[in-house]
């Protein structure tokens, strides 16, 4: 017998949706889900480690639209002095805090226990003569189902080809962490180590954080390609902007942007404000333009938008500043092409695109987002048609095929939808797609 509805992921993606279709009234018995983790957690909010904090205020981390201060009401009970920002930002708890709210929700549509969730990887898809999807297992098993989600969300990055050969297996797992998003590995580096932290996105910054507030000594060098951090989050307030032109090329994409972004420093509240509330257009702006100015726009400022989208805890940027101002962080604008065994008294050398080796003691790999397989896979075999380094997706949030039809029930939500839709990787923004799927499947 076909799965009714198949989910492939257990992250936020894949929990939100599940709680959008219990509030549809969809038999949850019908629902199965591909993944080994606790659902809710994923690389975003799988950690308890103190010092990992979200990098959104606490209002703003909606999963519903009609319960849009559920997080805020749930997070008071955590009593965490230190979610407070210090430049009147906000409240930004844990990481960890998020993941047990989502499981809270979960629990109060008692979805656990009614799901059917299978322990595995999906490695493939295909497409039946008879209307169903087979999905092939990474446990060579093989289920069909009617309806398939995929809800993958960001894949790690992939440390392997960083890592030279000459680096024995046992000093690679003492003194590489390779997941740093997790948390556990940062409090057992060593006090006096040398720490060489490769990327300085919000996994870094997390680090950082982390090791400030554990009382580190060592020297931390902060390695990213252009030498720029992502700004703090500020106390912005919501501001009315006029919407993007009806017709709308790459360029006068880039000039309504810059037509309501003020010249102030964009730390500035004023400058965030403005920021987000084109934010809020972009999805619908970005679907405006043609696919060749899509791509244009993110070859030459996809890294730009990284560093504006994904602002970080004002805690984390606070604890950098210091530790830059004693010159205990040293920030270097390069790429590491390889992390070799070191020929001092440190055990690791890092290989540098530009400037010299740096010898360190501790790698942490914070490099982004890495290489997704099941989506190569559809891309490979013709399920999946490209756009830029992603894939094609329509507004209904139909995989598009290389041909340009959509595939019937086969469905993806949140982060890989990015070059399609625009803007998809706040978490409000992919429970919004949750819910417009979920108001789909309901009225099958």
């Amino acid at each position: 017998m076909p799965h009714p509805i198949v989910i492939i992921g257990d992250g936020y993606a894949a929990a939100v949706l599940l709680v959008h279709l219990a509030r549809r009234h969809i038999d949850m018995n019908t629902v199965t889900v591909i993944g080994g983790a606790p659902l809710g957690h994923g690389a975003a909010y799988g950690t308890s480690h103190p010092h990992f904090r979200l990098n959104v205020r606490d209002d703003l981390m909606v999963i519903d639209q009609d319960q849009p201060d559920d997080f805020v009401k749930w997070a008071k009970q955590c009593h965490d002095a230190d979610a407070i920002a210090d430049n009147g930002a906000g409240h930004f708890y844990q990481r960890g805090d998020f993941a047990r709210y989502l499981t809270a929700v979960l629990d109060q549509h008692d979805i656990k226990r009614q799901i059917t969730k299978i322990p595995a990887k999906a490695i493939d898809i295909t497409k039946e003569n008879n209307d169903l999807w087979n999905i092939t297992l990474d446990n060579n098993m093989i289920i069909s189902a009617r309806h398939v989600i995929l809800a993958t969300g960001n894949p790690p990055p992939s440390v392997a080809r960083m890592i030279a050969e000459d680096i024995r297996p046992d000093i690679a797992a003492k003194h590489i962490i390779s997941a740093p998003w997790k948390g556990d590995a940062i409090d057992h580096i060593p006090p006096l180590a040398h720490v060489g932290c490769i990327g300085g996105g919000l996994t870094a910054l997390d680090a950082c954080l982390a090791l400030y507030k554990n009382g580190h000594k060592g020297r931390i060098t902060l390695m990213t390609p252009r030498g720029i951090l992502p700004p703090p989050q500020s106390a912005w307030q919501d501001m009315d902007i006029p919407g993007f032109p009806e017709h709308v090329t790459a360029s006068g994409f880039l000039r309504h942007m810059r037509r309501y972004l003020p010249d102030s420093d964009w730390t500035e509240p004023a400058w965030q404000s403005a920021c987000e509330a084109l934010r809020v257009q972009i999805a619908d702006g970005w679907q405006r333009l043609s696919e060749p100015d899509r791509i244009r726009l993110m070859r030459r400022l996809g890294w730009l938008w990284s560093l504006i989208r994904y602002r970080a805890s004002p805690q984390s940027i606070t604890a950098v500043n210091h530790m830059r101002s004693t010159g205990q962080l040293h920030i270097v604008a390069d790429r590491v092409r390889q992390i070799a065994s070191g020929k001092t008294d440190h055990p690791l050398l890092l290989h540098l695109a530009t400037y010299d080796d740096i010898p360190c003691d501790i790698a942490v790999i914070a490099a982004g987002i890495g290489h997704d397989p099941l989506m190569a896979q559809l891309i490979k075999t013709q399920i999946a048609g490209t756009l830029a380094n992603g894939i094609r997706v329509n507004d209904d949030f139909q995989l598009i095929a290389p041909d340009g039809h959509p595939q019937h029930r086969l469905w993806v939500i949140g982060p890989p939808t990015q070059s399609a839709l625009g803007d998809v990787i706040g978490a409000t923004t992919i429970a919004k797609q949750a819910a417009g799927l979920a108001d789909q499947l309901a009225a099958i």
